[in-house]
């Protein structure tokens, strides 16, 4: 019977419908179940027949199809048996998926592609089954799966020795590498992966996988000793820019793993406080990835260079950063970009003073980040939380979050990393409650900097103020100077001037202490004007509070009422963002707050 003949029948009998297309004849089942039962009716070798019918005829009719359609074309081939042609199409679909951000379908064709593998031989998958390894991989730590992506690569590992392919089983060991350093996997692991991984690159004669081995070791020391991570970068750097590597037909690959090079310089710098040479490599990493349309990598670099232009005080910048990687990683669900990218407008909206749309903010970003390995992020976000309640006057909710800070990084990691930060953030908290010695005790070991780079100076943002006030508070106001001093020469050579503000404060603070009449005004000044262009109104209104106390010493009354009615101006502006009453009465409750503002406005 001729097809249009069947057709004719099969609507007939209402079991077929006109499909919506107008440009050929497309006709649909009229209900899924209709469609399973015919299908189910066919025996198993003419299913497996008409599927393969059915992809040939697609690819002699439409050969783009092959670039255009992956999808539609494993999908026959799987189903009819077809494992040769499935295997590679599979990797295609997952590839075009992936670059799509579709991660769900990029797994489930990957998933394919590894199924058929196991049937065929070594030989006829060796060219593709890196791809669709790695391609699973990405996917899964692109959408927060991580443990599950560390599966994938431990079964590429086992895929690798049970084939006898050394480079597989380089690139297998690097990447199980890099998703162990991510999630603070111990030193000694990561060590023996990353040994075995360039014995092997070196053995199978594999500049890529040798240059993603030279990173690794890089990516382990970043942040505990940033010099010799960057001699590794380096060499990696080198291999990446070869131009023989570059014209080899994974050329690509070369340009990406130089990116990502870029991006962990840019992160080492930032970390260990050279911000002006993390900004250089930042930028450079950013249009790298710019151009290769990687847009999870897109996003990371926005974020690192967002809280570099929040740290030396450039908020607008920052935040322009901050809103593009947000929408980013939304828009290709990453919940590590969604919560990496907001750590800097949760940070600026903190010290702004705009404390209800932070608190709603820091809610969403810390549930992002339960999918997120890095506790760098994860303990981050609680420090600038703990902070946002403590300007509040809520000390147990600031020393809740100080406290999940604490277990964040401290059960971690056994490198020890963000602990001089967090005891910053907790013995700030302890201060206010007036637990002096508590908070000594937390910081006492960091006051002593030593000569060089400091792989972790980046804590001290946070710990040095709370060590200035913790001098301030036992009376030990020379130490506190001369340590206010080291920590000022740092955070000015590299313009960290929204930490140089907040310093200055501090320098002031012991300044009046030792009944110093000029010093303290200098300084409260500087830091006055760096603050006054963030518009940081949380941090401006104790630097004006200060100043008026120190020009009333000197007996100028006039100045100090000025200064009196900015820190006024400041902390009504704060109070009017308040929406929540609770919140507005805890603010204005606080000691420092109300004792010289006047009143305490409840309403």
């Amino acid at each position: 019977m001729a097809v249009s003949g069947a057709l004719d029948l099969l609507r007939a009998a209402s079991l077929v419908r006109p499909g919506e297309s107008t440009v050929e004849p497309e006709y649909r089942f009229k209900h899924s179940l209709i469609q399973e039962t015919a299908y189910a009716s066919l025996l198993r070798e003419r299913r497996q027949e008409l599927h393969r019918q059915v992809a040939e005829a697609i690819l002699r009719l439409n050969p783009e199809a092959a670039t255009y359609q992956p999808a539609v074309l494993a999908f026959h081939y799987y189903r009819g048996g077809d494992d040769e042609q499935a295997f590679p199409f599979a990797i295609r679909a997952g590839d075009l998926a992936r670059r799509n951000y579709a991660h769900q379908e990029a797994i489930a064709n990957y998933d394919v592609a590894l199924e058929v593998a196991e049937r065929l031989s070594p030989e006829a998958v060796a060219p593709l089954i890196r791809s669709a390894f790695v391609g699973k991989g990405t996917a899964l730590e692109v959408s927060g799966r991580h443990d599950e992506a560390r599966a994938v690569y431990q079964a590429m590992e086992s895929f690798a020795r049970r084939t006898n392919d050394l480079g597989l089983e380089a690139e297998a060991l690097n990447r199980m590498a890099t998703t162990a350093v991510i999630s603070s996997a111990p030193e000694s692991a990561v060590a023996a992966m990353l040994t075995r991984a360039e014995a092997l690159a070196r053995e199978a004669d594999d500049p890529l996988a040798l240059a993603r081995t030279l990173w690794n070791q890089g990516l382990r020391l970043r942040f505990r000793d940033p010099l010799r991570a960057e001699t590794y970068f380096q060499r990696a750097l080198e291999i990446t820019r070869r131009p023989a590597c570059l014209l080899q037909a994974n050329g690509d690959e070369f340009r990406e793993l130089e990116a990502f090079v870029l991006i962990d310089l840019m992160a080492s710098a930032m970390t260990s406080g050279r911000r002006h040479a993390a900004l250089r490599t930042g930028a450079q990493a950013l249009a790298a990835f710019r151009r290769l349309d990687n847009k999870a990598m897109v996003a990371d670099a926005l974020a690192g260079l967002a809280l570099l232009h929040h740290e030396g005080g450039d908020f607008d910048t920052a935040l322009a950063f901050s809103d593009e990687g947000m929408a980013i990683s939304t828009a290709i669900d990453n919940p590590w970009g969604v919560a990496y990218n907001g750590l800097a407008r949760l940070s600026i909206l903190a010290d702004r003073g705009e404390w209800t749309e932070a608190l709603a903010l820091g809610d969403r970003l810390l549930e992002a980040a339960k999918r997120v390995p890095f506790v760098g992020v994860r303990g981050s976000l609680c420090g600038v939380v703990s902070h946002i309640w403590l300007d509040l006057g809520d000390y147990a909710r600031a020393l809740d979050y100080a406290q999940q800070m604490l277990a964040i990084v401290e059960g971690a990691s056994e490198a020890g990393l963000w602990k001089i930060w967090t005891h910053g953030v907790l013995g700030r908290v302890l201060l206010a409650q007036g637990d002096v010695s508590a908070a000594a005790a937390l910081v006492e070991t960091y006051r002593h900097l030593p000569e060089g780079v400091i792989p972790s100076f980046q804590d001290f943002y946070a710990a040095g103020p709370t060590i200035l006030a913790v001098d301030l508070a036992l009376g030990e106001v020379e130490r506190g100077l001369r340590f206010a001093g080291e920590l000022l020469a740092r955070l000015e050579a590299d313009t960290t001037n929204r930490y140089v503000a907040e310093v200055l404060l501090c320098r002031a603070r012991l300044h009046n202490a030792a009944g110093d009449a000029v010093d303290p005004e200098v300084d409260l000044r500087r830091a006055a004007d760096l603050l006054e262009r963030m518009r940081a109104r949380a941090r401006l209104f104790p630097v004006y509070r200060e100043l008026a106390a120190a020009l009333q010493r000197q007996g100028r009354a006039t100045d100090a009422e000025r200064a009196r009615s900015l820190a006024s101006d400041a902390v009504r502006q704060i109070a009017d963002g308040l929406i929540d009453p609770v919140l507005r009465r805890s603010f204005l409750a606080r000691q420092e707050v109300a004792a010289w503002t006047g009143a305490v406005d409840a309403a």
